[in-house]
């Protein structure tokens, strides 16, 4: 009887502990809304994201894939936003098969990255949660 108990407990324990572990997984990851003052950032779990930009003069944002591998973001750019409100194709531009290396890390309702080429660091504070596929 006291092994059978110890054997449930045991097992109780583990499917906490495998609950807590895996069903937080994304717990590190920077899906969702962000922002800062200068701009907002959308990573979605369907490896997209976009990027606002609030207050310049032609390119209003960008978007394209998103590839995340442990606590590196990899931006593909494959549109930008023009001052005109319209999404073009960055084909024939500088951005063609560019490809943005970020470092990133999430803390609570914080994320903060670290473009590796240009070695600029932004704090973004969490909007929202989910965000549209």
């Amino acid at each position: 009887m006291r092994t059978g108990l110890r054997f449930l407990r045991l097992a109780v324990f583990l499917l906490c502990m495998g609950i807590a572990v895996f069903g937080c997984s994304n717990a590190q990851r920077p899906y969702g809304v962000w922002k800062n003052g200068e701009r907002t950032i959308v990573i979605t779990d369907s490896d997209t994201f976009q990027i606002l930009y609030g207050d310049t003069a032609e390119i209003k944002g960008f978007r394209g894939r998103a590839d995340i591998d442990k606590n590196v973001l990899s931006l593909s750019f494959e549109e930008y936003l023009y001052k005109d409100g319209r999404w073009y194709s960055v084909a024939g531009t500088d951005l063609e098969n560019h490809v943005e290396q970020l470092s990133f890390l999430v803390s609570k309702d914080t994320l903060r990255t670290y473009i590796q080429n240009t070695e600029k660091q932004y704090v973004y504070e969490r909007v929202a949660e989910t965000c549209l596929q």
